[in-house]
């Protein structure tokens, strides 16, 4: 009899070591460095723990764990952006959950196991902004889009002597070869170098100044004297569009 009574205290010494606290201080140490958790996570969480009621008959594991919870994207219009393009408003961030599993032991058996889920921190949702504004684009084109239009007067000119004078050498005020798709401004209306549309001429480019070409005046530049004389710009008003 004493023999079996030996036996049996072994046993039960045994099932009380099956349920090391070991065991939890390295789980303790994974939850405490997971990625999952945020530091307001982590403050709230009972680590892995272990609650006897009889060391000799039953027995309480507590096992807590995380869980992400995924963001939502939500889709905002708006007028602020032109159509076709988005904006991120908002990053998204997954909120997490923490898990606890209760398992209770009776004689080293599983007699019962409950899991309960808490919110430690919800997600935040992700906003995307999606742009409902109509681009401007040149008439008679899909893809040109511009920025401003003008009404300007417009001539028309070529780098000969008779339109220049007898210093012209053939070259813009910024060092371009004068020809078709040049156009002389004022700098203070239009700086040199924007690229324009003009209504009846076609793409050109600010690149010529003119001691007559001040406030909304414009002289578009052709490749010879005639060319120009017959362009119709004498003194026209057009549409200019300042192009993106």
């Amino acid at each position: 009899m004493l023999k079996n009574f030996a036996k049996c205290a072994v046993l039960v010494m045994a099932v009380a070591a099956a349920l090391p606290t070991a065991t939890y201080a390295a789980d303790n140490a994974f939850v405490a460095t997971s990625a999952n958790y945020t530091a307001e996570a982590k403050s709230k969480i009972t680590y892995y723990n272990t609650s006897d009621v009889d060391s000799n008959a039953e027995k309480s594991e507590v096992k807590v764990s995380s869980k992400e919870i995924p963001y939502t994207t939500i889709t905002e219009q708006t007028d602020s952006l032109t159509k076709g393009t988005t904006k991120v408003a908002q990053e998204g961030v997954n909120g997490v959950s923490k898990i606890t599993e209760v398992t209770k032991y009776v004689n080293g058996e599983v007699a019962d196991v409950s899991v309960t889920e808490e919110v430690i921190s919800e997600p935040i949702d992700e906003i995307i902004l999606e742009g409902t504004k109509e681009v401007p684009t040149v008439p008679g084109t899909e893809t040109v889009e511009y920025s401003r239009v003008l009404t300007m007067n417009a001539t028309a000119y070529c780098p000969c002597s008779i339109c220049c004078g007898s210093y012209s050498n053939g070259y813009t005020a910024n060092g371009t070869k004068a020809g078709y798709g040049v156009a002389a401004v004022d700098t203070s209306v239009i700086p040199l170098g924007t690229k324009l549309y003009v209504e009846g001429y076609g793409y050109a480019i600010a690149a010529d100044t003119g001691g007559a070409i001040k406030g909304n005046r414009i002289d578009l530049c052709y490749g010879s004297h005639q060319a120009a004389l017959n362009s119709g710009f004498g003194h026209t008003n057009v549409k200019v569009y300042i192009l993106s």
